[in-house]
């Protein structure tokens, strides 16, 4: 979860240099989806935030909806791409679609390994096991 603090001047939802470039790019890490701190997206008007918040690595937009109010205009302006949007998107369902999240009901298959965490709401526990997953694949 990226904060309202500022990297170098740079708030840190909309700092590419830490979402992608360190934390993605040098340290590596995938399969993780980086969302915002709510509501601490980066400062300007609507457009101008959600784009460079995407542009930045920010997948997922809690606490306002600038990224549902103004992420086409921000396409149709130029400032970034769909496939920007797309690339959050799979950031952010990934996850969910391997913990079984979309499966129809009574289809989600238990492992024998996961038998001690059955009274834990079972979403918490096997979407954590599925990301610790994907980090070690």
């Amino acid at each position: 979860m990226c904060c309202y603090d500022k990297v170098n001047g740079v708030r840190a939802c909309g700092n590419e240099y830490i979402l992608n470039g360190v934390i993605r790019d040098r340290w590596g890490v995938k399969g993780v989806t980086i969302g915002t701190d709510w509501g601490a997206m980066p400062p300007g008007d609507g457009v101008d935030s959600a784009a460079q918040a995407l542009n930045a690595g920010v997948d997922l937009e809690m606490g306002s909806q600038t990224f549902t109010r103004h992420l086409a205009q921000a396409i149709a302006e130029g400032k970034t791409t769909e496939a920007k949007v797309d690339e959050a998107w799979r950031r952010a369902y990934t996850p969910l679609f391997r913990a079984g999240r979309f499966d129809p009901v009574g289809e989600v298959r238990m492992e024998l390994r996961f038998a001690p965490f059955v009274s834990v709401w079972w979403s918490i526990v096997h979407g954590h096991v599925c990301v610790n997953q994907m980090l070690t694949d």
